[in-house]
């Protein structure tokens, strides 16, 4: 907030915080921030009242199958490229996204649905990293290279969020790792391959499900919903979790070196200083017209509380 205040008086522009590489609220349209829809038709994806303001809404309608190589399954999915995930051999990354299921959500029993996933960037194989549900509970299952792992999240209720945390290194061999945490609660703890052998991998929002309906196939299932919101990539935990980490310090900043912005407020309040002064010493020259004293000591002033105020911002 002091940031903006400064900057809005200066009338420039500040640099985003170093930490976050990725941030999208969906404040301007459901598919957004360069996320890509998969579904059945562009009014799949609905902006809808999300966790911190709005957020997305994805829905598959009966009959939402053979969507980009789905087959029988349903979906409505959204996708950003590698690229935008940095999803690279070696790339270590904190991740957050929030999500929901709503009052439609066809709760599975013992369908596949998956709600969210790191898909590999290869031609098949399940996905690096997916929370779906099996036996109708919430788990997250972890696929790379030699390893198939799946951990138990629990019983999911419909109408709440749920906030998850990912810190992830990705790689094909034993330097990997996962921690997940979900409402701040650790539900993972992994070491070893998270990605495939010369892939990498791409973050998705989904909403991909076999038909919620028995006997199966030969039935039809109904309409279902999944809410996404808040989806954050950082390089450090504080920037992507809204509330204290299991095992993490999270309560404990971590150690402040200087960077680009805090030098540029530094020179910015020498800049301001140096203006006040030159100002104080026009406004006390006996040459300057007595009535314009009053109005350059006070833009003097004004000057020079600009320059306290970025001295004191951290």
């Amino acid at each position: 907030m002091k940031r903006l205040a400064l900057a809005l008086l200066c009338g420039v522009a500040l640099p985003a915080h170093a930490d976050i590489q990725f941030a999208c609220h969906f404040e301007d349209r459901p598919v957004d921030c360069g996320f890509q829809l998969q579904a059945a038709d562009a009014d799949r994806a609905q902006a809808v009242e999300g966790r911190t303001g709005r957020g997305t809404q994805l829905t598959t309608k009966s009959g939402d199958n053979n969507i980009v190589g789905s087959g029988d399954m349903e979906r409505a999915d959204m996708w950003l490229t590698q690229e935008q995930t940095g999803g690279f051999e070696g790339s270590e990354q904190w991740w957050t996204h929030s999500l929901m299921l709503p009052a439609d959500f066809a709760m599975p029993t013992w369908q596949m649905y998956v709600v969210m996933d790191f898909h590999h960037t290869g031609s098949t194989g399940q996905a690096n990293v997916q929370i779906s549900f099996a036996s109708g509970r919430l788990e997250l299952r972890l696929s790379a290279q030699g390893v198939s792992r799946q951990f138990d999240l629990g019983v999911p209720k419909k109408g709440a969020w749920y906030e998850f945390v990912h810190h992830v290194k990705w790689s094909s061999g034993g330097g990997g790792f996962l921690d997940t945490w979900v409402n701040g609660k650790r539900m993972v703890s992994y070491q070893g391959p998270t990605l495939y052998a010369g892939q990498g991998t791409y973050l998705k929002l989904a909403n991909y499900h076999t038909p919620v309906c028995d006997p199966y196939p030969g039935c039809t299932g109904p309409s279902s919903s999944v809410l996404h919101d808040r989806v954050i990539r950082a390089t450090t935990a504080w920037e992507v979790s809204s509330t204290q980490l299991e095992g993490y310090p999270l309560g404990v900043p971590p150690a402040q070196v200087p960077t680009v912005e805090a030098t540029t407020m530094k020179w910015a309040a020498l800049s301001f200083l140096l203006i006040a002064m030159a100002l104080f010493v026009i406004a006390s020259a006996p040459w300057f017209p007595p009535a314009q004293v009053e109005r350059i000591k006070a833009l003097a002033l004004a000057f020079a509380t600009l320059a306290a105020a970025a001295l004191v911002l951290p």
